[in-house]
Parts: C-alpha cells; sequence; structure tokens
C-alpha cells in the first residue's frame, strides 16, 4: 500500500512507537493525519488484536470525556 493515509492519532502514535516513518499532514478541515508508505498490515493487525492497549486507550477516553463534561 503506497501513500496511505491515517486519521487516527491512537494508530499514528502506535505506528510511530514501532518505528514507522510516518509523515505528518493537516487536512483542509485542520484534522491532523499521518502519510504511511510502508506496509504496515502486520503492525495494524496487532494494533487491532492488543487488549491492553485498547484497555488503556478507553480508560484514557473516560478521562478525556470527564474533563470535557466538568470543565467550568
Amino acid at each position: 500500500m503506497n501513500d496511505r493515509k491515517v486519521y487516527s492519532l491512537n494508530k499514528l502514535a502506535f505506528l510511530i512507537s514501532a518505528g514507522v516513518n510516518v509523515e505528518l499532514a493537516l487536512d483542509n478541515s485542520n484534522k491532523c493525519y499521518g502519510i504511511i508508505n510502508d506496509n504496515i498490515a502486520d503492525l495494524l493487525e496487532q494494533y487491532k488484536n492488543n487488549k491492553e492497549l485498547h484497555l488503556f486507550l478507553n480508560a484514557y477516553k473516560e478521562l478525556r470525556q470527564f474533563i470535557k463534561e466538568n470543565k467550568e
């Protein structure tokens, strides 16, 4: 897969931590995405199947939601 665009910040962070070369960019809506030229199918499968990572991400999402709902 050449020039794959990934918008998920969680996936991008995982890929960067795994040593993948990610070119970061912003789209017309100012959303961050990464352009990846490497074959990342195996890493995406690891990301998908990593239960501990997803438990962490879900807990972090709960914290962000709590903060958002309780801002003064």
